[in-house]
């Protein structure tokens, strides 16, 4: 039996800080008259000022482990949260994993609180370990335990930035995008630091612009973290994912001169050529009237400045990846276009759009007018 109002009364006693302290003191009270609710509240903000394992893991071993099943099982994992990383921190890294174990297996019953033990796991094993397979393991593990968590809390968000650092170790630019843009939705912005922001948006142009088959940029444009990337020396990344989003391979070749000293950018320039002239492809297809979408191999090249013996092979990448859907007229060097991938629009996308459905409307009006002009003289006979 520990003697826990013993241990926070001696911590109180040999703490120089007041603030501190004092909420040693509020847990000596709070532990006395069984007030688990404010206690837990305490241990938050207390396990913010403690520093290092020496200072972190008596207060588990000496207090905490005696009235852990008091407290609300997700927040128990929060309060230990910084005792794990303590541990991993100081070198101690299998025995930052062995206490999760044992903390999961406490929490087994609750599946948020189980799920966030095994993410936490698993940073370790990408941040410290460098251990992939792990990693891997508990991310599959955590993402069917995720069908069985109602709501979004702190465990979609942790688990989204895991896989994010996940895909970024590896170097896979779409999944990282996917997960990072999830992770965005389930976080605020005030959460991290200007610095943060601005790497996480730098990374995630990065990711949108090298991804294979990312061709989806207006989420990413139109969200708010944008707002750092525009302060910072990367700003022309914005320019570059606008260009992008437009099928502009003019603007491309002109931020080449910012572009051109990204070294992941310039080793893939073939492949962000061929990526810009699909999207210019799919921008023109977008622009047209749904009754003028017959395009010529010409119309093609000039837009994408492609020569003209290549068009073809750009039309059926289009068409394979599922871009388009049309058929081609090789005689005649054109293509008719029915379909074109949905995407998430800007504000010029969605004038071009507002512009589609004034005209649409007005073939409607124009059609009724016919109608009602002929049918007066069928009515007459």
């Amino acid at each position: 039996m520990r003697d826990v109002e013993g241990y926070f009364n001696s911590q109180a006693a040999a703490c120089a800080d007041e603030t501190v302290s004092d909420l040693w003191r509020q847990l000596q009270d709070f532990h006395a008259r069984r007030l688990w609710h404010q206690l837990t509240g305490v241990l938050q903000e207390l396990v913010k000022h403690l520093k290092g394992v020496h200072a972190l893991l008596p207060l588990y071993t000496q207090a905490i482990a005696e009235f852990e099943n008091k407290l609300n099982p997700l927040t128990l994992v929060e309060i230990c949260r910084p005792i794990a990383a303590s541990l991993s921190e100081s070198g101690e890294v299998t025995e930052a994993d062995e206490f999760l174990d044992k903390l999961g297996v406490k929490v087994r019953h609750n599946t948020e609180s189980f799920a966030l033990t095994k993410i936490l796991q698993g940073q370790i094993y990408v941040e410290r370990q460098k251990n992939m397979d792990k990693t891997k393991m508990v991310l599959n593990e955590v993402e069917q335990l995720l069908d069985e968590i109602v709501g979004i809390g702190i465990v979609q968000k942790e688990f989204y930035l895991l896989q994010s650092e996940y895909f970024k170790i590896l170097g896979n630019h779409a999944e990282y995008y996917k997960a990072s843009l999830r992770y965005l939705g389930v976080s605020h912005l005030n959460e991290r630091s200007d610095e943060e922001n601005i790497s996480l948006a730098s990374h995630l142009a990065l990711a949108a612009i090298l991804g294979k088959n990312v061709f989806n940029f207006g989420e990413l444009l139109a969200h708010p973290i944008l707002k750092y990337l525009a302060q910072a020396p990367e700003q022309w990344l914005i320019e570059l994912l606008q260009a992008f989003n437009a099928g502009h391979v003019a603007k491309f070749t002109a931020l080449k001169q910012h572009w051109g000293k990204q070294p992941d950018l310039l080793a893939n320039e073939p492949i962000l050529y061929e990526k810009i002239s699909l999207l210019s492809l799919m921008e023109m297809t977008f622009t047209r009237s749904a009754t003028h979408r017959q395009i010529t191999f010409q119309e093609i090249a000039d837009q994408t400045n492609l020569s003209h013996d290549k068009i073809e092979l750009l039309v059926m990448k289009a068409l394979s990846r599922g871009l388009i859907k049309g058929q081609i007229d090789q005689v005649g060097e054109t293509i008719h276009i029915h379909w074109v991938q949905p995407r998430v629009l800007d504000c010029s996308q969605l004038q071009t759009l507002q512009g589609k459905i004034d005209k649409w409307l007005e073939a409607i009006a124009s059609v009724e007018g016919l109608i009602e002009t002929n049918a007066k003289e069928i009515l007459t006979y």
